[in-house]
């Protein structure tokens, strides 16, 4: 069993489970929002469409390498005049299609 304090990267993330793969720690969270903005027009959507897995690059934790398994939420733009109909989630620490938290990418730079 392994025992560490983690905080979480914002609030809306909640860590289910931690294992060691052996040659890492893999970290399994979710998002637990409510709702989400549509990235192109920026209307509030409380609609899901679907769950999806992300494998996430972070800081090491006593030199061991962490995998964040995030489990992140697709929801249903509602608005009838926006282009995009679904979209994902977007987070402030983790660009749009990266693999690595910006805390990380930053360190690796």
């Amino acid at each position: 069993m392994i025992n560490l304090s983690w905080s979480p990267l914002d609030s809306t993330i909640e860590l289910l489970d931690v294992s060691d793969a052996g040659d890492h720690l893999r970290l399994t969270v979710k998002s637990n929002r409510e709702s989400s903005s549509c990235p192109a027009c920026h209307h509030a959507s409380s609609r899901p469409h679907s769950r999806y897995t992300r494998v996430i690059q972070d800081l090491p934790i006593a030199d061991q390498p962490v995998r964040l398994l995030l489990i992140s939420r697709k929801w249903f733009c509602d608005d009838s005049s926006c282009s995009v109909k679904v979209f994902t989630e977007r987070y402030d620490w983790l660009a749009p299609h990266g693999r690595r938290t910006l805390r990380a990418e930053h360190t690796l730079r």
